[in-house]
């Protein structure tokens, strides 16, 4: 009996995690979309520590400019809160160079994950990388 419980719960975990990327996988494939002469090739999930120092600051830049945003409009004693996931996917065109990354950040309602907030910090021609969109995907 446990181990029938522990297979349902852990196909719960697995559903959850996958149904919680389905989004980035929507964003990715959006941007795929809309840039169709930057060839894009791949979409690949980066381990935020081991990102360029310019795209760490943009992730920490636009979470603190939302936690502004929300204590501004007192939007925490709505029960909202934010977390700035994880994820972070690195865009590489069809000569393998790096042209953009996609990250969020997760809003919560009461406790409940209810959107994403996709950030796309392109680079430009110099090599620096900026927020080029910004789109929101409810969960």
């Amino acid at each position: 009996m446990n181990k029938i419980i522990t297979l349902i719960a852990l196909g719960i975990l697995t559903l959850s995690i996958h149904a919680q990327d389905y989004s980035g996988e929507l964003f990715n494939q959006r941007m795929t979309e809309r840039y169709p002469e930057r060839q894009i090739q791949t979409f690949t999930n980066r381990d935020s520590l081991d990102l360029p120092t310019q795209v760490q600051e943009l992730r920490i830049e636009a979470y603190q400019d939302l936690l502004a945003f929300a204590q501004s409009y007192n939007l925490f004693q709505l029960g909202w809160d934010y977390e700035l996931d994880s994820r972070t996917y690195e865009v590489k065109d069809r000569v393998d160079q790096v042209i953009a990354y996609n990250f969020s950040i997760v809003l919560y309602k009461e406790g409940k994950a209810r959107t994403r907030r996709f950030y796309q910090a392109s680079r430009r021609i110099d090599g620096y990388f900026f927020v080029e969109r910004i789109a929101n995907y409810d969960l």
